[in-house]
C-alpha cells in the first residue's frame, strides 16, 4: 500500500483552494488544509514536505547557484561589459577614457540586445507593433521604441562609421600641410583646421546626441 498524503479532494474539498488573506466567502482554504496535514498526519507532512523543502532550499538551490556561477563567471560572464570594438582600427585594448567606455559600453549593448537578445529579427519586431498599432488604432509604445532602435542601431553600425571617417580624413587632410613648417602660417592650413575642427564637434555632439536617445528606450530593451 503507497504511503501518500490526502489531498484536498480526498477530504471532499475543491483541488482549486483559495488564499486565506483572499477568502472573502469564508471557505476552505489552502492555509485550513495544510493546517489539518500537519496536525492529523505529522511524520507524512515531515517526511513529504518539510524534508523535500528543506533540501529543495540548502542543497539544490546551492548546488544549482554554485554551477550558475562558475557558468556565469567562465563562459557566459554576464557581469562584464566588452568594450571591443569591430573593425581593423577599432578598440581591442588597453586604456581608454571613462566619456568613451560610457561610450562604447552603451552602444555594445544595444547591439548584444539586437543581434544576440531578440528572440526575432529587430524588422520583424516592428512589423508585428506595427500591425497591434494599426489594428487597435492607437499608438503602440514599442513600435516607437523599436524603430527608434533599429534608427541607433544602424547609427552606430553604419553612419558613425562613415562620419568618423570624413573626420579623421579631414584630420589627415590637415596634417600633411601642418607637418611642413613652412605652411603653419598657411591660410590654407588655418582653413582646414577650421574645417577639422567643425567635423569633429558635430560627430561629437551627434555621438552624445545618440546616446542619450538610447538612454530614453532603454526601458523597452529587455526580453
Amino acid at each position: 500500500m503507497k504511503v501518500t498524503l490526502p489531498t484536498p479532494q480526498d477530504l471532499g474539498y475543491n483541488s482549486s483552494l483559495p488564499i486565506r488573506g483572499f477568502n472573502s466567502n469564508n471557505e476552505y482554504t489552502w492555509e485550513d488544509y495544510n493546517e489539518y496535514i500537519e496536525k492529523n498526519y505529522p511524520i507524512r507532512n515531515w517526511l513529504f514536505n518539510i524534508v523535500p523543502m528543506w533540501f529543495s532550499v540548502n542543497i539544490s538551490k546551492n548546488v544549482s547557484e554554485f554551477f550558475y556561477r562558475i557558468r556565469s563567471n567562465i563562459d557566459k560572464k554576464y557581469h562584464l561589459l566588452d568594450l571591443r570594438q569591430p573593425g581593423k582600427e577599432g578598440y581591442k585594448y588597453g586604456w581608454v577614457d571613462s566619456d568613451t567606455q560610457m561610450l562604447y559600453a552603451n552602444f555594445n549593448i544595444l547591439v548584444n540586445f539586437v543581434e544576440k537578445e531578440l528572440k526575432e529579427p529587430l524588422d520583424e519586431m516592428i512589423k508585428f507593433h506595427k500591425e497591434i498599432s494599426e489594428k487597435e488604432q492607437e499608438s503602440d509604445q514599442w513600435y516607437k521604441a523599436y524603430l527608434e532602435i533599429k534608427e541607433l542601431y544602424n547609427y552606430w553600425k553604419i553612419d558613425r562609421a562613415i562620419k568618423e571617417k570624413e573626420e579623421q580624413d579631414s584630420l589627415s587632410a590637415w596634417y600633411e600641410k601642418f607637418k611642413d613648417y613652412k605652411n603653419r602660417n598657411n591660410v590654407e592650413c588655418d582653413k582646414l583646421s577650421d574645417e577639422h575642427r567643425k567635423l569633429e564637434v558635430e560627430f561629437e555632439e551627434k555621438e552624445t546626441e545618440m546616446l542619450l536617445r538610447l538612454i530614453k528606450v532603454r526601458k523597452f530593451m529587455w526580453t
